[in-house]
């Protein structure tokens, strides 16, 4: 499934209402200054045909993001990305994976990549 929303839907802003009023006027004014840019949105991946593309974004966003700083990452390791892209559609088939990706004007500028079990979530 391919969700795509705005930080307005309800649930989230029942999310926001309960964290400190500075986290929560924090991000009103970030997410304002992205709509500045073009139209913004949340797309979620959770299922197993989904996810790999959702998976190849976070990939090439945390690429970006080391060599921007000129370090090394494992999570770039060619055995470790094709370890992740040969676990996902499993887990996925489960409803554990999750891939959020935060897009500016249809591009992908932030990823988060995580697992759901019951209750927690680890990213």
């Amino acid at each position: 499934m391919i969700e795509s929303s705005g930080y307005e839907n309800a649930s989230f802003e029942c999310y926001l209402a309960g964290l400190s009023a500075h986290v929560s006027r924090n991000f009103r004014r970030y997410w304002r200054a992205l709509e500045k840019q073009g139209p913004v949105e949340v797309v979620s991946f959770t299922d197993a045909r989904a996810v790999s593309s959702g998976f190849a974004e976070v990939v090439r966003l945390h690429r970006l993001r080391f060599e921007s700083k000129a370090q090394n990452s494992a999570f770039l390791n060619e055995d470790v990305q094709r370890f992740h892209a040969a676990v996902l559609p499993r887990l996925a088939a489960h409803g554990w994976v999750r891939i959020c990706l935060l897009k500016v004007r249809g591009r992908a500028v932030a990823a988060l990549y995580g697992f759901s079990t019951g209750r927690r979530c680890q990213s």
